[in-house]
């Protein structure tokens, strides 16, 4: 039976959370589905636990040698041969929700590109990232690479689209992140329909805040949270507090916008009946304020050190220029020496074997009477 989705999990040294990953890809909703792990120089471990996943008849292995960057070409040869409707991502050491194939599926219908909304869970707390692909202003600051805002396991996109970009996945430049600029390809298409899902349906966990876990540590923090996500009520738990937390920046960030805005202006607020002068002042902007005098302090600072900085540049310019015309002086003063008859005398007697070997005795003598 042709897979509904092919789902591409890129590996390279993460063998102890790509066991809890894959498990997460292995009990979607939608079970037909074909599972690609591509390794990038993976140690003997992975070789290993993917021997232990193996049997799976959906999971296919392809065992490739270390490459520049992340084995971008070694996505694009496994997804010639990819039979999955659509092309799910999949980071070895982030866990999908059990309905993310199937939202992903329900989004492409009539669109070529589309993202979950990303939620990731780092130091304790959980973060979303607004992304409206919908809005053309925010399509074009993702597409022109202004930023990157979402990672490899939020995207999907239709096979059929794949085949229609320019070179699809291979080696990317040093100085960008490898996912963001395949989004980049694929956004820049003239005709791509994209489209921004706003359901959490993966979890990320990443890997420059874990920098000091032990790969054990790891495939604990994975293992813990996976049952949450498979268990309803404490999924759907979970996606209520992440549509609180959205509600609750936006009105974070409109308020702090407004406040900056009347702080520039020197605007305040009306008084409010039955309070005191004191007291009508919310503590926020009260701490504004603050943090306002606080920052006037530091440019004061920086504005002073900027000033002893450009002094000091200009005593330095002032002794370059001194030594440039002490070199210049010295250099007149040789090249006068060395155009006048003495010296030229002097080297034309050098040159004279007897009289020079006699000079050079004579400077050796004058040179022993001085010490």
């Amino acid at each position: 039976m042709k897979p509904e989705a092919t789902i591409v999990i890129p590996t390279f040294d993460h063998a102890d959370t790509l066991y809890v990953s894959v498990r997460s890809a292995q009990l979607q909703t939608v079970r037909n589905v074909e599972i690609f792990i591509i390794g990038d120089g993976v140690p003997e471990a992975t070789r290993s636990i993917v021997g232990e996943l193996s049997a799976d008849p959906r999971i296919r292995f392809f065992d490739n040698p270390k490459s520049p960057r992340h084995g971008e070409p070694y996505r694009h040869q496994a997804l010639q041969e990819a039979r999955g409707d659509i092309v799910c991502y999949l980071s070895d050491d982030d866990l999908y929700f059990p309905d993310h194939v199937e939202y992903m599926r329900s989004l492409l219908h009539g669109a070529d590109f589309v993202n979950a909304l990303p939620l990731v869970y780092d130091n304790g707390e959980f973060r979303i990232l607004a992304v409206d692909l919908q809005q053309e202003s925010n399509y074009h600051v993702i597409a022109q690479g202004y930023t990157g805002r979402f990672g490899l396991s939020y995207v999907a996109h239709t096979l059929e689209f794949y085949r229609r970009l320019p070179f699809g996945w291979h080696t990317t430049p040093g100085d960008i992140a490898t996912d963001q600029y395949m989004w980049r390809q694929c956004l820049a298409v003239p005709d791509c329909r994209a489209r921004s899902g706003f359901l959490p349906t993966v979890l990320r966990f990443p890997a420059p805040s874990r920098i000091q876990h032990t790969p054990r540590e790891r495939r604990l923090e994975l293992e813990e949270w996976l049952p949450r996500l498979l268990e309803p009520a404490q999924r759907e738990r979970l996606r209520k507090n992440c549509l609180e937390y959205a509600v609750r920046s936006a009105a974070r960030e409109m308020a702090e916008a407004v406040l900056f805005k009347a702080s520039i202006s020197g605007w305040s607020p009306a008084p409010i009946p039955g309070r005191s002068a004191g007291e009508r002042q919310p503590a926020k902007i009260r701490t504004q304020s603050a943090d306002l005098d606080e920052l006037r302090e530091i440019v004061a600072m920086q504005a002073e050190q900027l000033e002893i900085w450009q002094r000091s540049h200009e005593v330095q310019e002032r002794t370059a220029s001194e030594w440039e015309r002490s070199y210049r002086e010295l250099e007149r003063r040789y090249s006068a020496m060395i155009g006048s008859p003495v010296w030229t005398i002097r080297e034309k007697m050098l040159r004279v074997p007897v009289l020079g070997s006699g000079l050079k005795y004579a400077g050796r003598l004058l040179l022993r009477g001085t010490r």
